[in-house]
């Protein structure tokens, strides 16, 4: 079978003049947006290095997919009233926009907070498996210190990637537990330390157990003896962490002891 010989690449999108007034913003499909990060745009401004911001048409709106800091700045700097080349779609879901603005800004400075967000919109399923465990919990990813609240995705998405959905909700409630659901406690280096334990014993590891020995021990107690351990081996935090929670769970224990972190 021959190929039709095609006289050029054709995309979805297409170039055309948009009015700047006429864009707006879906923040679930979007990075949060930064005054600074405008700001310092309309400081240093080169038309010729603006590039094409990227936008939807739904809903009879035009809606920025990438691009919002530059559109901001143009308004900033008094160019609100005028029309701007974009390279537009037409038609697609807001959750086909969020999946669009992460294919964008795979290699771009977007936080992993920022992309774990913006995922859940876009219905990436890893990451709604992950929110899932997190809300079964009763606990959130957020951002700010707020009772609850996990900022720490990457740490999240870690222990998932290694354990499943069981070892990270066993995780957080352990933590959850032992020492409430402040931020402290919930810590990129605590939720991984958590998971690596109840990944590498998994059955050997009693929860309750765990729990209570936990309780006794201040979180700061803890967090220095992995500092002390990764002082003395130079092994990564979480590890360090996971070897200090095996310290204590083996600390006036009768019978048989779990093996310790750095001898298996």
């Amino acid at each position: 079978m021959t190929k039709t010989k095609r006289e050029r690449v054709e995309r979805e999108s297409r170039i055309q003049l948009v009015p700047i007034e006429a864009m707006t913003v879906s923040p679930a499909a979007q990075r949060r947006f930064s005054k600074p990060q405008a700001d310092e745009y309309a400081a240093n401004m080169r038309l010729e290095a603006l590039g094409f911001p990227v936008l939807n048409y739904r809903d009879g709106r035009w809606y920025i997919v990438d691009g919002q800091h530059r559109v901001a700045a143009l308004r900033l700097i008094g160019f609100g009233d005028l029309s701007l080349e974009c390279e537009c779609y037409e038609g697609l879901t807001e959750r086909e926009e969020a999946r669009l603005f992460l294919e964008r800004n795979d290699r771009r400075s977007v936080t992993p907070f920022e992309k774990f967000r913006v995922a859940l919109t876009a219905g990436l399923e890893r990451e709604h498996a992950i929110n899932d465990v997190v809300q079964a919990q009763g606990l959130k990813v957020a951002k700010g210190s707020a009772e609850g609240s996990i900022s720490a995705v990457s740490a999240l998405v870690q222990v998932y990637e290694r354990g499943g959905a069981d070892t990270l909700g066993r995780s957080l409630a352990i933590l959850r537990d032992a020492y409430g659901s402040s931020h402290a406690a919930l810590s990129s280096e605590l939720i991984r330390g958590l998971g690596l334990v109840c990944q590498r014993y998994n059955g050997d590891f009693d929860d309750h157990y765990a729990v209570t020995k936990l309780g006794r021990l201040p979180l700061q107690a803890l967090l220095a003896q992995a500092s002390v351990l990764r002082r003395a081996t130079a092994r990564p935090q979480a590890e360090c962490v996971a070897a200090a929670v095996i310290e204590l769970m083996n600390r006036g224990r009768g019978g048989k002891k779990l093996a310790g972190w750095f001898t298996t």
